[in-house]
């Protein structure tokens, strides 16, 4: 087979025609079936050898990628080690500058510091006043402008004792000064004063002070077992009472707004709140916030039987009452035979028939009654230290032998209540006095004679009781009383502790309580 003319210059064997022809005149050539046989093996060997070609490339591409890849891993290690280098000491540098700042700027404050303290005390151009002229001052009227500013002027050297004191007078003896300031400009005995002044600090003393030269508010107590709080409220509401609810720990209080403190009348209103229709109908009482407490505290239950030792003038006597729900028995003593009269009183007008009263001394009712009561409560009669604002007086009447001599009445009385308490009972002493020689002295003298132990009062507020006043050092357990303060808590100066009997008879000197017997249940 020959290939045309037409298909020479496309056929790549059209050249080797001639050369094939001519094999083929000699007797020595290829027919044409061998020669598309052998142009087909040389198609065949072309394409191998160009895939052959391509895959050798690919290859090769890939042994320079993999290289490549190796030398980027490695120019990248080496790159990090040293970036890990620079981080390292830039830390380090970094470290040195910022305590370097800081160490600056203490400096600067220290500097600023000492600069304005030097200012200050060139500035303070106050003069400790001589002896004899304290005794002068005793003499004359009281210069209230002078005191005022003796008072402030002092209050600032103690914050700053070490800057600002003379340097020849003692930290004791401007706290002298300073008493003998406020007693005259506030009117209190020098006594008192004192013992001011070690229950608070200077600053919180003043803020006491001032608190007892304000009234507490007016407060009523509504009678459950008659009416609703909020239906009385509306009744005195429609009378023109300005009123709102005492607090959230009580369900029964209520607080008269605009209220003249004791007086029981409202400011600028000539509604006299203890003689309104629904006072007479027994439908409330007028009942200081504070004195509330020491019920609650108390927990009683309907059906027990519960004393009250010192109940005049009956606002505790009446809530303990009402908290029985007019059931059990309770029995009201006051040593005052006077004063069980207006307990009496009030008792009939809010309509109780489950309360007993008797007139003995509160320090006998152990012979009269063994120990058969559920609850025992002692309001104690003390100073009323915590009362001054409603009865200024105190001021001056009282002295630190009052105190004493109080103290000394209460340990028997707390002693004479537990013995009248069954085991498993509690007891709840309170007073409304600050003096720790009339709280927490006598709380201590009760744990130290009787097998009794102090337990948390259930009252969601208050300061904790102390466990250590002066040269005293009382049980630790004390510090689970509680103590209310008029510039904190804006209520009568209190104080309210929870004691529960673990057993009967007398401790003896020898017999100390023991962690394990505070930490017993009660015997029962």
């Amino acid at each position: 087979k020959h290939i045309s003319d037409d298909d020479e210059d496309d056929d790549p064997f059209a050249a080797n025609a001639t050369s094939y022809d001519e094999l083929d005149e000699f007797g020595g050539g290829i027919d044409d079936d061998d020669c598309e046989h052998e142009r087909d093996e040389f198609d065949e060997l072309a394409i191998a050898d160009t895939n052959n070609n391509n895959n050798n490339d690919e290859d090769d591409d890939d042994d320079d990628d993999a290289d490549f890849l190796d030398f980027g891993h490695d120019n990248l290690a080496i790159m990090q080690g040293n970036a890990d280098d620079d981080d390292n000491l830039n830390d380090d540098d970094l470290e040195a500058q910022r305590q370097a700042i800081e160490a600056d700027a203490q400096r600067e404050m220290y500097e600023e510091k000492q600069r304005n303290d030097a200012l200050r005390k060139q500035e303070f151009t106050f003069v400790f006043p001589s002896y004899k002229r304290l005794l002068a001052e005793k003499t004359e009227p009281p210069n209230l402008t002078e005191l005022k500013s003796r008072i402030e002027t002092v209050l600032e050297v103690l914050s700053n004792f070490k800057l600002l004191h003379d340097g020849r007078h003692s930290r004791k003896e401007y706290v002298s000064l300073l008493s003998h300031a406020m007693a005259r400009y506030y009117g209190y005995n020098l006594d008192l004063m004192n013992m001011f002044l070690a229950i608070f600090n200077a600053n919180e003393c003043l803020a006491f002070l001032e608190a007892n030269e304000q009234q507490r508010p007016l407060t009523i107590r509504t009678n459950t077992l008659k009416c609703r709080r909020r239906d009385l409220a509306k009744l005195l509401i429609d009378r023109g009472v300005n009123l709102d609810p005492l607090a959230t720990w009580s369900k029964s209080g209520l607080k008269i707004n605009g209220s003249g403190g004791s007086s029981g009348t409202q400011v600028g209103t000539a509604i006299p709140i203890g003689a309104t229709p629904e006072y007479l109908a027994g439908y409330y009482m007028i009942q200081s916030a504070a004195s509330l407490l020491p019920t609650l505290a108390l927990n009683i239950k309907p059906g027990q039987k519960v004393l009250d030792m010192c109940c005049a003038p009956g606002g505790k006597t009446t809530h303990c009452a009402q908290l029985m729900q007019d059931s059990g028995v309770l029995v009201a003593n006051d040593v005052n035979h006077e004063r069980l009269k207006a307990v009496y009183g009030n008792v009939h007008r809010m309509g109780f028939k489950n309360v007993v009263m008797c007139n003995l001394d509160g320090r006998q009712l152990g012979d009269h009654f063994g120990a058969i009561f559920d609850r025992v409560l002692l309001d104690a009669p003390c100073s009323c230290l915590g009362v001054i604002a409603r009865d200024p007086s105190i001021k001056l009447s009282k002295k630190f032998n009052d105190v004493v001599t109080m103290s000394a009445v209460q340990k028997e009385l707390i002693l004479t209540a537990i013995d009248c308490c069954k085991v498993g009972g509690y007891v709840v002493y309170s007073t409304c006095s600050i003096s720790p020689y009339e709280n927490e002295s006598v709380v201590n003298h009760a744990v130290e004679k009787r097998y009794v132990k102090v337990v948390e009062t259930g009252l969601p507020f208050g300061e904790r009781g102390f466990t250590k006043f002066k040269h005293m050092r009382f049980h630790q357990s004390i510090h689970q009383s509680r103590r209310y303060y008029p510039h904190i808590h804006n209520l009568d100066g209190f104080y309210v502790a929870k004691l529960l009997k673990c057993d009967k008879g007398k401790r003896d000197h020898s017999d100390r309580m023991t962690e394990q017997e505070k930490d017993d249940k009660p015997k029962l």
